[in-house]
């Protein structure tokens, strides 16, 4: 995933496979954020505003959660 850091509201791309919207959420932290999948590999999440740092967690539903790194609040 990059970026590993930045503001609430950065948006952050995940690598992968199998992704298909709208049967993904990512999670910053425990919070939901809003995710966009732009094509099969490819997801875009926006941080929510302000949970602090933590673990990103990628669920789609009927698979069990991905954790594809951690993302800092700076």
């Amino acid at each position: 995933m990059t970026p590993h850091h930045g503001p609430g509201g950065t948006a952050l791309i995940i690598t992968g496979t199998g992704y298909v919207g709208p049967s993904i959420i990512v999670a910053f932290g425990g919070y939901p954020a809003v995710a966009t999948v732009i094509s099969d590999g490819e997801p875009v999440a926006f941080a929510p505003d302000g949970p602090g740092p933590g673990p990103v967690e990628v669920y789609v539903i009927a698979m069990s959660p991905s954790n594809p790194g951690t993302f800092t609040y700076v």
